[in-house]
């Protein structure tokens, strides 16, 4: 509404706003509008409720427009993650005492006052950011502009302790961001443990190691301490990684990795990655129809070299692999796999899955998958 309406509503006790997406303010000048002062005097105004207003910057952004809203006693924030002050101008609202604020749906409201609504509204925007370990990203999400057009591409904006404090990351209908974790953020998810990425279909790549111009990461990064990545119904990921990282990011503590309904992926590991993995305890990947295998192969690896790379997954104690038609390989080349603390082993066959290196020219005892049967379960369910 404009400063003129907002001026006739003398009447109005109970103001609630929810779930506009693209709205700046609530309050704004007339069009026609000068530099005169003016007073907005809401004399009966009890309620201010406002909900998922992704964009909402503020109630009224008008340096001329004063307020008096006398008998405001309750005043609600609920995933108003942008809003930096309630006025540019002084409001007066001598009952209100503290501002309910709700982060995220479902979460208990938590009550802040600074003596002041405008220091409030400022000590929360400060606050909420320096504390804020979820963050959630999709078609109706609670995310910030400003956040957003670092996310998709304004690298200049870039902190060393942006996302910092982000220890969960969930992707969820999100149809604008092809790369979830871009090259120019990689550095800044220094304590992500959990990361879901699921029903995007604009997603291709969830882990971008190279910049726009095809630079590659060239010192240590960020992810260090993820712990769970789940990937479920990607249509167009073709690659967890789009570049082998080789060392430069670690994932020594992941234990839980998911892949569920990624149609389009042909791997999911690069080859460097078996030697991160010394606390994967889970792997489960299903109803992935392209993929061929589980790591690439190491193009740096001559062909005709005849020793077999040794793999060992020491944690590994669950491993699914069902609704894969094409899968052949775990890893393709010569290799020996070993698995020394493997519970519960679950496989779908449809025609044939190398596990062990069919091609080495070695002694049997190379070409085994090493398990101990001791607490072992084993599922072969045969489809063709």
């Amino acid at each position: 509404m404009t400063c003129s309406t907002a001026k006739s509503l003398v009447q109005l006790t109970t103001m609630k706003i929810a779930k506009c997406g693209k709205l700046n303010e609530i309050v704004t000048k007339d069009e026609e509008g000068n530099d005169e002062e003016i007073k907005i005097v809401f004399a009966k105004l009890i309620t201010i409720q406002l909900e998922g207003l992704s964009n909402l910057k503020s109630f009224c952004s008008n340096l001329y427009c004063e307020f008096w809203v006398s008998l405001l006693e309750k005043l609600i924030l609920s995933d108003c993650p942008n809003m930096k002050t309630f006025t540019a101008k002084h409001i007066r609202a001598p009952k209100l005492k503290s501002v309910l604020v709700r982060e995220r749906f479902g979460e208990e409201e938590k009550g802040y006052w600074e003596g002041d609504l405008n220091a409030t509204i400022q000590m929360i925007d400060k606050k909420l950011d320096s504390h804020k370990t979820h963050l959630f990203i999709g078609s109706f999400a609670a995310f910030k502009s400003s956040e957003l057009q670092v996310w998709r591409q304004d690298k200049t904006l870039v902190q060393v302790n942006m996302f910092r404090n982000v220890k969960s990351l969930v992707v969820k209908r999100c149809d604008y961001l092809a790369y979830v974790i871009p090259f120019h953020l990689l550095h800044c998810f220094k304590n992500l443990e959990n990361l879901e990425v699921a029903d995007c279909d604009a997603v291709q790549v969830i882990f971008n190691m190279n910049d726009d111009s095809s630079n590659k990461v060239t010192t240590a990064m960020g992810m260090s301490r993820l712990k769970k990545v789940s990937l479920e119904n990607l249509p167009n990921l073709t690659h967890v990684w789009d570049t082998d990282p080789k060392g430069m990011i670690h994932f020594q503590v992941l234990q839980d990795l998911r892949v569920d309904r990624c149609d389009s992926l042909e791997y999911v590991f690069p080859s460097s990655m078996p030697k991160d993995f010394v606390m994967l305890k889970t792997l489960s990947i299903n109803n992935c129809d392209q993929l061929v295998k589980i790591f690439a192969k190491d193009k740096t690896v001559s062909e005709l070299e005849d020793t077999p790379i040794k793999i060992v997954f020491d944690s590994l104690s669950f491993l699914y692999l069902s609704e894969v038609p094409l899968l052949k390989y775990f890893y393709p080349g010569l290799h020996r796999l070993q698995f020394p603390n493997l519970k519960e082993l679950y496989i779908q066959v449809y025609k044939w899955m190398v596990f062990d290196c069919q091609e080495a020219k070695t002694s049997v005892e190379d070409q085994q998958v090493l398990i101990p049967l001791e607490q072992f379960r084993l599922t072969i369910d045969k489809k063709a």
